[in-house]
Order: structure tokens, then sequence, then C-alpha cells
């Protein structure tokens, strides 16, 4: 049943705060209850004025008292009602919210938190779709189901009041009701399911044609392929709204076929009624009383069955969540007691991608003093990029081990390379923010170390650049370094990695970009930096 798969993805205080939400639906349906129970003597009153002897607590008064006090508790019963019906709504929806931010948060915890590996077989947008769409989807199921718990009481807390006044044309109906509703879902329930995995499928592959076509703008321009881009995502696009739709379709329908039903129910009720030569106050009560239960409970039903489909819809979304959830995430043992002070070697090391029988390496050895600079050169192909991600500990030996000064070893599980490792990519990233931002990658404003961040400018001879930018540190730099060219995001690579006080400084083509000119005034950065770190 899914309420045991939505366990698996809660913790105890969202659970805590699932149960009462639960009992706050009981309290809310008992109000209910209440109020519509309190029709039978107002309306008892103004039809059959001498059956107040009959009433309790209002027996002894006058007609027009009686009348003024029951008129007057039913609305007073009827404002504290929905006063508290409101609060309740106003906690069920944020609850359901914050479990819905919860979920997201965990999702991209046990995602980032998974070995390099996990991110070459994932693209960048189905991640955010499960993140944000699916997990969103997940909490909706919660709703759901409130919802499905509270119509239902409430559904049957007033065809038990029915029943009691008028048993046997209460009880056909209500079998009635009851047939028709469970036919309703059972008819719709696999399509449900079917529209549900196909939305799931078309909004990560949406999410993947929008990505794209923003992510490589320039390309796009350049070889005029804008259509293509937004024909590919209207696509997309339009089927994930197909599906979404034809759920959303099949919620209408149960009220159109509910209200067919209330007709009935009433035609029915008259014509018994008169059978049975009800006298006219009789009557009127019964059929009064009818007109305002089925006023409540014939929305109730359609919203249940409404809520079952909607939940039905959702599963799809649970179950990846919850394939997510399962995952192992990398625990990373951080150890900055290990210093790097004699040499980094690999012993006998082997690498096979995951997925692959190909050895990039087999039986490799290879080593590298400190304050040494040394240069990695091959053919495509030949495995520099797997050797540059295996000594950053981003992918971990499948034979062999990586030894640090004899005593360290390096893999996915033990981070002795935070800190002491500094990389500069080939294809550098910069977000969309401040150059301070943008070189203390990834640290909290009120965090930045000032000094390091004025060290690290000056080792990366950022000085001067900085200096004619408009607001100095707190200039954006645009999305990607849009804004500034390519020698100096170089640097601004150079900068984030030094501002981290490495120990090794690695590398990965950083020249490949750029013209002579700046490749030239790259090379002189290096050299200092080499005169710096062995000094």
């Amino acid at each position: 049943m899914f309420l045991n798969r939505l366990k698996n993805i809660l913790n105890g205080e969202e659970k805590r705060k699932i149960i009462l939400l639960n009992l706050l639906t009981i309290i809310s349906t008992i109000a209910e209850l209440i109020g519509i129970g309190l029709i039978i003597p107002v309306l008892s009153i103004i039809l059959s004025p001498e059956k107040i002897s009959e009433l309790p607590i209002i027996n002894n008064l006058e007609y027009n008292e009686a009348l003024t006090i029951s008129i007057l508790a039913f609305l007073i019963v009827f404002l504290l009602k929905n006063i508290f019906l409101a609060f309740f709504s106003f906690l069920k929806i944020r609850y359901i919210d914050q479990i819905s931010v919860n979920l997201g948060k965990r999702v991209l915890t046990t995602c980032i938190k998974q070995p390099y590996t996990f991110f070459l077989n994932k693209n960048t947008a189905e991640i955010i779709t499960y993140v944000k769409t699916e997990t969103s989807l997940c909490s909706a199921i919660i709703l759901n189901f409130i919802n499905l718990l509270i119509e239902g009481l409430v559904v049957l807390g007033v065809l038990v009041v029915i029943v009691y006044i008028e048993p046997q044309i209460s009880i056909f109906i209500s079998t009635i009701l009851i047939f028709f509703s469970y036919s309703i879902y059972i008819l719709s329930r696999k399509k449900i399911l079917f529209w549900g995995q196909k939305r799931q499928d078309y909004a990560i592959a949406s999410q993947q044609s929008l990505t794209q076509s923003l992510t490589s703008i320039k390309e796009t321009k350049l070889l005029g392929k804008e259509m293509n881009f937004i024909n590919l995502f209207e696509n997309d696009y339009k089927k994930e709204f197909f599906f979404n739709g034809n759920a959303k379709i099949l919620t209408q329908m149960p009220r159109l076929i509910i209200e067919m039903i209330a007709i009935l129910f009433f035609c029915s009720l008259i014509f018994y009624l008169t059978i049975l030569n009800k006298t006219q106050q009789e009557l009127l009560t019964i059929i009064g009383f009818s007109a305002i239960a089925s006023f409540r409970i014939m929305p109730s039903i359609g919203r249940m069955i409404v809520s079952a489909q909607q939940l039905k819809f959702c599963l799809p979304s649970l179950d990846k969540v919850i394939n997510i959830l399962k995952l192992e995430t990398n625990i990373l043992n951080v150890d900055n007691n290990k210093i790097f002070n004699k040499n980094l070697s690999f012993k006998n090391v082997e690498y096979i991608y995951p997925g692959s029988s190909k050895k990039i390496f087999s039986n490799f050895n290879f080593s590298f003093d400190k304050g040494k600079c040394i240069g990695i050169v091959g053919k495509s192909g030949s495995g520099k990029t797997t050797l540059v991600n295996l000594i950053l500990g981003l992918l971990s030996p499948t034979k062999g081990k990586i030894v640090i000064d004899d005593i360290g070893y390096l893999d996915n599980h033990n981070s002795w390379q935070y800190g002491q490792i500094g990389y500069v990519p080939q294809n550098i990233y910069m977000t969309d923010d401040s150059l301070k931002k943008n070189i203390a990658f990834g640290v909290v404003e009120n965090d930045i170390d000032e000094e390091s961040l004025i060290k690290s400018i000056n080792q990366a001879q950022l000085v001067d650049f900085v200096k004619n930018l408009p607001e100095g540190l707190d200039t954006k730099i645009g999305e990607m370094g849009a804004r500034i060219s390519g020698g100096e995001k170089q640097r601004i690579a150079i900068a984030r990695a030094l501002y981290f006080k490495p120990e090794i400084l690695v590398l990965d083509e950083p020249t490949s970009s750029l013209d002579e000119n700046t490749e030239l005034e790259f090379i002189k950065v290096i050299d200092e930096l080499k005169k710096i770190k062995q000094s």
C-alpha cells in the first residue's frame, strides 16, 4: 500500500505532523457533523412549533425565544466550526509545504553526495525534475490522502444521520452512491497511473530540452538552430501538459455524475415520501434536511473521487523519490591532519568505468614530489582526464591504491584531498554572482576570509583587473562569466583554487581555449606560482 511506501520518505518529525493532521481531521469531521445535526431542531421549530416541548434545554421557552436561541446557537456553532476549519487548512498547507521543501532538500543531498560516477549517467535536467517537481507531487499525495480522509469521514457521518432519520430510502441511495463512486475510481485508476508515468517522462524531457537550449545559446545562435530547440521543447512540453490535462479532465467528470445522482436522490425521495402519506410538515422537514445534507455530501463525494484519482496520478513520483533516497550517500571522512609533505604515488592502479569492460589503466605506477611542476601529455582518449579525476579523488581505483607520503590513501571515502588539492578545469564554471563569491566558491559571504581572498587575487595577478571593475569585488560577472574574457576567467579560476590554500594545484588543459598573447600571460602567472610554492 502507498502508506507504507510513504513512510519510507518521511522522517520522525514529519510522521508526527501527519499524525497530528489526522487527529485534527477527526475533530473537523465531528465539527462538520455537529453543524449539520443542528439543522434538524431549527427546521422542527420552524415547521412544527408544537414540537418545542420535545426538544431539550428549550422545551420550557416560548416559540420566539426558542427559535431565537436555536438560530443563535446554530450561527455560533457554524462560526466556531469555520474558524477551526480555517486554522486546520492553514496548518495543513504549511505542514505539507514544509514536507515538500524537506523532501527536495533530502533528494538534492542524496544526489550531491553520490560518487562522481553517478553524474556520468545522469543529466542535470533529470536531477532538477526529481528535486523540484517529483518531491512536490509526493507532498501532494499526503494532501490528497488527508482530503480523502476528511471527506470520507464527513460522508460516512452524514449518511449515518440520514439513515437514522429515514433508513429505507437512505440505504438505497447510499448503495447507489458507493457503487457509482467506486466504479468511477476502478475504471479510471489504470489510466490515471499511466498518465502519471508519461507526465513524469515528458517533464524530464522538457526540462532537458529547455536546459540544453539555454546553456548552448552561443552555439545555437551561431548555427541558427533556435527553432530546432524551440520545437523540441514545445513537443516535450506539449506532451507533458497533454497527459497532465488528461488527468485534470478526468477529475472533472465525477462532479457531473454526482449531480445526476443528486437529482435522482431528490426525485426518489419525494416520490417515496408521497407514497408513505407523510404530512406536509414531515415532508418539508425530511426534504429540507436531505437538501442541506446533500448540499454537503455530494461535493464531498466528488472531492473524494478527485483526491483518489490525483493520489494515483502522483504515485510514479513517489516511487521515483523512494528509489533516489534508497541510494547510499558518499560519506566523506575529512582528515585535515594528513598534510602533503613528500609525494603522491599511484601503486599498481587499475581503473575501469562502471558498466564498461575496458581498462583505462592497468598496473599503473606513477609518482610526483611536492614542489615539482609536471605535465601530463597524451593523445585524445589515452586517459589524461581519468588520471586527473583519480588524483582529485573523484574516482576510486578499481584495484591498487593512491598513496600520500607513504601513509595516506585517496579514494571516494577518504577526503584527504579536501582543501589539499586546487583544481583549474578546462571548462570553468562561473556563477551569476559577484567576483568575490566566484573566488570564494561555495562560501557564505559572511564567512569569506578577506585575507585569503586578497592573497589569492595577488597570486593570480588579478589586482589591476579588480581595480578597473565598476564595483570592484562586488561586480557581477554574468552567468558562466559572460561579461569577462577567457583569460580573466582562467585567472579567476586560479584565484578560486588558491583561496583554499591547496598543497597541490591541478590544471586541466588551462590554455586550450586561449589566444597566444593570453596564453603567454597565463604561463607567467603559473611561473610566479611555482616560485611561491617552491620558496
